[in-house]
């Protein structure tokens, strides 16, 4: 891995044609995602960036941000050592260790979740 990277956004919309014309518009090419809850998620790529766009905008009452970010980090362990030391910040997943490498997800202050994530070498 080269240095940390972003990987994907998600946004959660509640007009989802107009946020998938957008993104049309700039190149992106969707496919439809099967998800086991209600809703419709669309993905496709914007060069090495995969963007989703979902329709499942009452989710954040349920808990689910509006936006999320997945980011490839290197050395997660000491990235979240130092996350975990910031005001503000709202723990959704613990450091884990899991079959494909390691992940922990935190929300900012304006319920925007960032996934982190270190694949195994």
């Amino acid at each position: 891995m080269t240095g940390n990277q972003l990987l994907a956004i998600r946004i959660n919309t509640s007009n989802l044609e107009t946020m998938l014309e957008l993104f049309k518009a700039l190149g992106v090419e969707f496919h439809q995602k099967k998800v086991s809850k209600a809703g419709s998620l669309f993905s496709g790529m914007m060069g090495s960036l995969e963007v989703l766009v979902s329709d499942s905008l009452s989710t954040r009452q349920a808990g689910q941000p509006l936006m999320s970010v997945r980011l490839q980090v290197e050395n997660l362990t000491l990235i979240w050592e130092n996350i975990k030391k910031i005001s503000g910040l709202e723990t959704v997943m613990d450091l884990q260790d899991l079959p494909d490498g390691k992940t922990a997800v935190v929300l900012d202050p304006d319920g925007r979740a960032f996934e982190l994530i270190e694949p195994l070498a």
